[in-house]
């Protein structure tokens, strides 16, 4: 089944994965080439292959389907692949620290931040929170 998607090449785009039994995002930007299958072909940094990969669009979404995040940033769409293509020939490697959030983020010369990241940081600090209470409220009784 061939997926056309006429956005901007640059523009992000997520998809739903499962990793270690959760469900997360992951991101990457659309280039301005077309796979094999008609579709446009995706940059990402894939913890699945542990570095930055293009690939086509339904390799990407590997069937779940994709939505459009956006154009992150105000460089122009040359600038955005040619930071991605970048990384392809660079390969760094998948991290936690810089996962395919940050390097959409980074692509687009904007902040690298990772919202999943964040989230998962706030819900850890909360637990600890929690604990924390829950510990010295039983010492003092």
């Amino acid at each position: 089944m061939q997926h056309k998607i006429e956005v901007q090449a640059g523009t992000v785009v997520r998809t739903k994965v499962v990793v270690n039994g959760i469900t997360v995002w992951h991101e990457g930007v659309v280039t301005n080439r077309y796979g094999s299958d008609g579709s446009r072909t995706v940059i990402s940094h894939s913890k699945k292959y542990g570095t930055t990969v293009h690939e086509e669009m339904t390799d990407f979404h590997g069937g779940n389907g994709f939505k459009v995040v956006g154009y992150l940033g105000n460089l122009p769409a040359g600038e955005v692949l040619r930071r991605a293509w970048a990384d392809v020939y660079a390969r760094p490697a998948w991290t936690l620290g810089y996962n395919c959030q940050h390097a959409t983020r980074k692509w687009h010369g904007i902040s690298m931040d990772s919202p999943q990241v964040q989230g998962v940081v706030a819900v850890l600090g909360v637990i600890v929170a929690v604990a924390v209470v829950a510990t010295v409220a039983k010492n003092a009784a």
